[in-house]
């Protein structure tokens, strides 16, 4: 009895786990075919390619999508930008352009405020050395 009970628990677990990984799969795809930007020879330097390396420029630039150092997406930002000017996206190009701009802006504020906090450090350190 008890060999037939777990005969057939198996086979449910079994079916259970098939039904759950078959149901995993067909979102996995979903989920893929939602994130996937992949061009047909017909799209690649088009309009709406041009537009998805400006999405991924500012994303970049934003640090959506690589994380770090500054100067690190600027780096990549640049290649992009240049890779659209070769093929004529002047528009997307000089979007690119305004964007490294303004995180140029707010990365040489940064720096500011450090260098500040830096020198009123030193001359606190100097005041204290005097006494």
């Amino acid at each position: 009895m008890r060999e037939q009970a777990t005969a057939s628990d198996n086979e449910a677990r079994i079916k259970r786990q098939s039904s759950e990984n078959k149901r995993e799969s067909s979102e996995n795809k979903r989920e893929i075919s939602k994130n996937e930007h992949f061009f047909n020879a017909s799209e690649l330097y088009s309009k709406q390619w041009a537009n998805e390396k400006l999405r991924f420029a500012i994303g970049t630039l934003q640090g959506k999508y690589e994380i770090g150092i500054w100067k690190r997406r600027l780096s990549t930002a640049l290649i992009v930008k240049d890779e659209l000017l070769e093929h004529g996206f002047t528009w997307q190009a000089a979007r690119i352009e305004n964007w490294i701009h303004r995180l140029q802006k707010q990365e040489l504020a940064k720096d500011e405020i450090r260098l500040q906090h830096i020198s009123a450090d030193s001359q606190k350190s100097k005041r204290e050395a005097s006494f």
